[in-house]
């Protein structure tokens, strides 16, 4: 069967902190689901570069055309036109913890795992490379330095694409005038955390969430782990982890997207929950 472009309607759950890209400049990896409940990951997008009437924002409707990704054996991957998105309508967080939220994103029950453990078989299995994981037990939020070996792939991806691409139009009408600065980011947030099962060793996994970045750089980054904390070592909210893996490292897991609902004795109840 021919891999044609369709158009779909996703719900926005995550976006991660963009990457310099020797391919495609500077992307962002981001996380959805379908209308039938299907998670997805749209790959490659130029976030920063889209005008404002596509700019889209976590937990908002979008429409775009799509097809699966050639060059990524994971299920879930798919290419997007990015100058087919069409914004629909928000998804506001409500009193119920999250609970419009919670019902079109998790009513395939299918993405929901009990168990990291659980995930990584069905990976072994079907190939799966996005779950949603509710912690049994959250030990530690911390910051850990990356290597001299990231900083040093950034900055020659950097001068790669500024040699390659002077005077080359990239997405469309962009030309290396008007490619933006990227901070490269010297410290991970990580958690520390465990299953609810017997042979859980515990989990050390990077956030990657760009919304915790985007809150260091306007607050600071002991101010941004302080407020992780207070989140996610607190009674008072309903913890899950969006989780995906590498194309290259398709054992490796990482926190794609947070979600971070305040518990509430009014929330319907969800099987799922």
């Amino acid at each position: 069967m021919i891999n044609q472009w369709r158009e779909e309607r996703i719900l926005i759950w995550g976006k991660t902190y963009p990457e310099l890209s020797s391919k495609y400049n500077e992307t962002v990896c981001t996380g959805g689901t379908l209308e039938n409940g299907n998670f997805i990951r749209l790959y490659p997008i130029p976030f920063r570069y889209l005008s404002d009437d596509m700019s889209f924002a976590k937990y908002q409707w979008i429409r775009a055309r799509i097809k699966k990704s050639e060059d990524d054996p994971r299920p879930e991957s798919y290419k997007v036109d990015p100058q087919s998105i069409i914004l629909e309508e928000k998804i506001s967080p409500d009193k119920y913890e999250w609970f419009e939220r919670k019902t079109h994103i998790f009513h395939n029950e299918t993405n929901t795992f009990n168990s990291a453990e659980s995930l990584y078989a069905e990976n072994r299995n079907s190939k799966k490379s996005i779950g949603f994981v509710k912690p049994f037990k959250i030990d530690k939020i911390f910051i850990e330095k990356r290597p001299q070996a990231d900083y040093e792939t950034f900055y020659r991806k950097f001068k790669q694409n500024k040699e390659k691409n002077k005077q080359v139009e990239l997405f469309g009408e962009l030309t290396m005038q008007e490619i933006k600065e990227l901070q490269f980011i010297s410290n991970r947030f990580k958690v520390q955390w465990s299953c609810d099962r017997p042979d859980c060793t515990g989990h050390d996994m990077c956030i990657l969430d760009w919304e915790v970045y985007e809150l260091q750089r306007k607050i600071g980054e002991i101010e941004t782990l302080e407020r992780l904390k207070s989140i996610l070592l607190s009674n008072e909210y309903n913890i899950g982890f969006f989780l995906g893996n590498f194309r290259l490292h398709p054992t490796a897991f990482t926190i794609g997207g947070l979600w971070y609902p305040k518990k509430s004795n009014l929330a319907p109840n969800l099987k799922l929950f």
